[in-house]
């Protein structure tokens, strides 16, 4: 029976090990175009990456989420018209988020002193720098953008004044609701930027899977 304990645990070690390692394995160079992704999916692990605050501080994602159940939101940037709309919605269900048990992070491809300079939020929750990408490299969002993908011309000047000469990229914008011990538990990624999850079926979707006390 000892021996059968040791066995069952020694294999939820290696199990939960596993989808740590799966969760670690996207992080990868931007795919060819946003059909390409391939995001980490619902029941693995969140992976962890360093993303910075608007003073510039540098912050642990994973520890972020292993605070609070979290609403955790990938941005393309502050000039992009549809994030703005969506953080829009996110402000009007903030309250009801808040009495589910999880809080809002939201992840910007701007760099901090542009999210310092024009902040993005009006509401209580926060957001984070991504300017090179890394978390949502991490998270399996990351493409090589075509000027088709910025939606204006101007956006994709924007962008170049922003990262400089390097290929211009982009995250497909997501949401992810994660558990405290970083286990996705649903998501929504849509490779087309102008469709965005509604607040009302973000927030039916916090209430099912709202984290057990």
């Amino acid at each position: 029976m000892v021996g059968a304990v040791i066995t069952l645990e020694r294999g939820l070690r290696i199990f939960w090990t596993l989808l740590l390692l799966v969760g670690f394995a996207h992080a990868r160079p931007p795919a060819s175009g946003p059909t390409e992704i391939r995001p980490i999916l619902i029941g693995q692990r969140a992976p962890d990456a360093t993303v910075y605050t608007p003073d510039g501080k540098p912050v642990q994602l994973a520890a972020l989420l292993a605070e609070k159940p979290t609403v955790l939101v990938f941005l393309r940037g502050g000039w992009c018209y549809y994030c703005k709309a969506q953080l829009g919605q996110l402000r009007e269900i903030e309250g009801a988020l808040t009495q589910t048990g999880y809080r809002i992070i939201a992840v910007s491809g701007d760099k901090p002193e542009t999210l310092k300079a024009a902040p993005l939020f009006e509401g209580s929750y926060q957001v984070y720098s991504d300017a090179k990408g890394v978390a949502a490299q991490a998270y399996g969002l990351t493409y090589h953008a075509l000027a088709k993908h910025f939606g204006l011309p101007s956006n994709l000047e924007r962008w170049k004044k922003m990262h400089g000469p390097a290929k211009p990229w982009l995250p497909v914008p997501a949401v992810f609701l994660a558990h405290r011990s970083g286990l996705i538990v649903y998501e929504y990624v849509n490779v087309d930027f102008t469709v965005r999850l509604s607040g009302e079926v973000l927030l039916t979707a916090a209430q099912v899977y709202a984290e057990p006390k």
